[in-house]
């Protein structure tokens, strides 16, 4: 669809304004580091341009990627809804992304996926089952949410 096609698009990186040339020059690595992370980015509105403050979580996360405790943190959040996914390919991930998207509105999620609230219910029900986890819990979306932004970097290819 459209998202993979934008995912794609060329991005370009700003790095704060300087008042020389050779105080730009400095600039260039975080220039560079938000050009790579805002091509991997997902979702969001398009920019013209992207600066560091226009990637807050992601530009952390980038930076942290090759950490292992980051690295085994997303994992642990996730391993058991990407291993039922594997078996079952239910679409449970597609849906837990769609939900934290909509920072967990279960009516705007209704709407966006078509569904019926009674088999958006279950299936959201089914997640928290997967997950061993209560979705309503601000904590466990914060956790989720940074366990997805950390399985996009490594699918985008940030470095």
């Amino acid at each position: 669809g459209g998202g993979a096609r934008a995912a794609r698009r060329p991005r370009v990186g700003v790095g704060p304004g300087q008042p020389t040339l050779t105080a730009a020059a400095r600039q260039l690595d975080q220039a560079a580091h938000v050009a790579e992370v805002a091509a991997a980015m997902t979702g969001g509105p398009e920019r013209p341009y992207y600066r560091a403050e226009h990637l807050r979580l992601r530009g952390l996360l980038a930076l942290l990627r090759d950490n292992r405790h980051l690295r085994a943190f997303a994992e642990s959040e996730l391993h058991r809804l990407l291993e039922h996914e594997a078996r079952h390919g239910a679409g449970h991930l597609a849906l837990l992304r769609r939900y934290l998207e909509v920072n967990g509105n279960k009516n705007e999620l209704a709407r966006r996926t078509s569904l019926s609230r009674p088999a958006l219910y279950a299936r959201l029900a089914a997640v928290e089952r997967i997950l061993d986890a209560r979705l309503d819990d601000p904590e466990t979306r914060a956790s989720l949410h940074v366990a997805l932004l950390v399985r996009d970097l490594d699918r985008g290819g940030v470095r």
